[in-house]
């Protein structure tokens, strides 16, 4: 049972996300080579255009406790199950297709990537909370919160910050998720019951339109580095070495005649 001020505490929280509509760190704009996206979906202080400082991960430690930091990392988009966003959300699935490749590969993206998990639970209800930014444009790409059962019913304050979500059948069919969809960006919430029949709530915000810009800036890089290994290659076999003037190439000790 979360504890009185673990309640309030959710009320505040969510409080403040039914009033901000669109919300920034505050203390930097976003970078001029990164171009701004539609603003959808918001938790504490980070929005769609949202930029990583580290003011805002000073603020998000004060709220959520120590976190851990990696870069370069896996982006896999995949929830509850290998194959609920094949058979529920398609457009997700081709989306995740193209971070991961082909079975088996690893593939790795310029991404940062905050993880908190051992939150005090007198300051939050959350059990985790993982934050992934594109390391070039600082923006956030996906939101991922798991919160354990409690009073608070998160879908009733989805409702009212977002209208009426969507709803697909999982599992047993005694698991469900909700979705909104705001300017290509996705939130998914799935409820779960515990053994004691309780939800368990998982959070997942999917900034598309920013997935979809790394993926392009990924593939532009690609290309320029296959165009400049292209070049290399072509200079390495296409340079006009003249022939030594006796007409004998010198090879340390050894020497060959050279032929027209």
């Amino acid at each position: 049972m979360i504890r009185r001020n673990t309640l309030k505490y959710w009320i505040g929280f969510w409080g403040i996300l039914l009033a901000a509509a669109c919300v920034s760190c505050g203390d930097k704009a976003v970078p001029p080579q990164a171009s701004a996206v539609p603003e959808s979906f918001t938790f504490f202080e980070i929005g769609a255009n949202t930029e990583l400082t580290d003011a805002l991960r000073a603020a998000l430690e004060n709220k959520l406790g120590d976190d851990s930091i990696s870069g370069r990392n896996v982006l896999n988009l995949e929830i509850n199950y290998n194959g609920f966003l094949r058979e529920h959300f398609p457009t997700l699935e081709i989306l995740n297709r193209r971070l991961n490749g082909t079975a088996g590969m690893r593939v790795e993206h310029d991404t940062v990537t905050l993880m908190y998990r051992h939150m005090p639970r007198e300051n939050t209800p959350f059990d985790f909370v993982e934050l992934v930014f594109d390391a070039h444009t600082r923006k956030p790409l996906v939101i991922r919160i798991h919160a354990g059962t409690g009073d608070a019913d998160i879908l009733e304050i989805l409702k009212r910050r977002y209208q009426e979500p969507r709803s697909v059948l999982w599992g047993q069919g005694d698991a469900k998720a909700y979705y909104w969809e705001r300017n290509n960006d996705v939130l998914i919430l799935s409820v779960t019951p515990n053994p004691v029949g309780k939800p368990v709530y998982e959070i997942s915000m999917m900034y598309v339109n920013s997935i979809a810009a790394l993926l392009k800036r990924e593939g532009q890089g690609q290309k320029q580095e296959r165009r400049e290994e292209k070049g290399a290659v072509k200079d390495a076999f296409s340079q006009n070495v003249p022939y030594p003037p006796d007409g004998v190439l010198r090879f340390g000790g050894s020497v060959a005649l050279c032929r027209a």
